[in-house]
């Protein structure tokens, strides 16, 4: 049972509505990638609302970060960001997981010109290159 518990909270495990989730976040990041901004937009809003309904903390990263990253390929940081901090843990969740997107936060930091707060979200060897140049 330990075991279990254990998979149920590091989100390895299906909530009970991850079948419905993670399929409309992917989705929500190839609409994006096609530049079909509104059909995406509004699939990674459906997502998370399912997500939340659930309570299963990976559903709602992943949804909510799917979505962030609808906007930053959209180039609407001004949403991006807000959507992306949404879940201030989901870099640590997603990179944990060998997810990709862990690093979205990151360039739309970049993007808007807050690099104190990109930098932190680079990858190790990137960022600790750059504190031995200060």
């Amino acid at each position: 049972m330990r075991l279990e518990a254990q998979i149920q909270r590091m989100g390895l495990g299906l909530g009970p509505t991850t079948i419905l989730v993670r399929p409309r976040a992917w989705l929500t990041l190839t609409l994006g990638y096609l530049g079909q901004f509104v059909e995406g937009i509004s699939l990674g809003e459906d997502a998370i609302r399912i997500a939340q309904s659930g309570g299963h903390e990976f559903d709602c990263i992943i949804a909510t970060n799917a979505l962030g990253s609808l906007y930053v390929i959209k180039g609407d940081l001004g949403r991006a960001i807000p959507q992306l901090e949404r879940e201030p843990d989901a870099g640590s969740h997603l990179e944990q997981r060998g997810l990709v997107h862990s690093r979205v936060p990151g360039q739309a930091y970049a993007q808007s010109e807050r690099y104190d707060e990109a930098l932190p979200t680079l990858p190790g060897s990137f960022r600790d290159e750059q504190a031995g140049n200060r």
